[in-house]
């Protein structure tokens, strides 16, 4: 991300991806330019060949994604997102459940929490686990998760 500071009153805030850009005049909250082609969906693994597992299955669709590798990088990257570029917001999380510093079921009700108090919009967090009983996808639900997907997965189950 980039922030451009002009001479005029307004700050404008702008994200590159690839050629496009989304550009954002935030004292108007108001779009110029382009429409955004930011990435509307944040993978959260801490284990590499997880996270690259994913890319690849989301690449084959071209569909392109932002990842991170545990709980606490999960809550910093959306609110980055909601701070820089709020028209921009992800749409969909996928999320592992056990992960190091912050794992995705308490950073999942802070999300919920953020967005019960309308700091974040409503996102999608789907556990991408490898817990995968029955017990383990309750324990997701509860936590505020939308949903549950079992490791390995396939395209067709994404």
């Amino acid at each position: 991300f980039f922030f451009f500071k002009q001479k005029t009153a307004y700050e404008i805030s702008a994200c590159l991806v690839g050629s496009e850009m989304c550009i954002r005049d935030r004292s108007k909250n108001v779009f110029k330019g382009r429409k955004c082609q930011c990435s509307k969906i944040l993978v959260a693994d801490d284990n590499e060949f997880n996270i690259h597992t994913m890319i690849n299955v989301l690449r084959s669709q071209n569909i392109f994604c932002d990842t991170v590798y545990n709980g606490e990088q999960v809550i910093e990257s959306v609110l980055k997102r909601q701070k820089q570029c709020s028209g921009c917001m992800y749409k969909l999380l996928l999320i592992d459940c056990d992960m190091p510093v912050l794992d995705g079921f308490e950073a999942t009700k802070i999300l919920k929490k953020m967005m019960k108090d309308d700091v974040i919009p409503e996102i999608v967090i789907l556990a991408c686990t490898a817990f995968a009983s029955s017990k383990d996808e309750q324990k997701c639900l509860q936590a505020g998760m939308n949903g549950f997907i079992p490791k390995p997965f396939s395209y067709k189950t994404l």
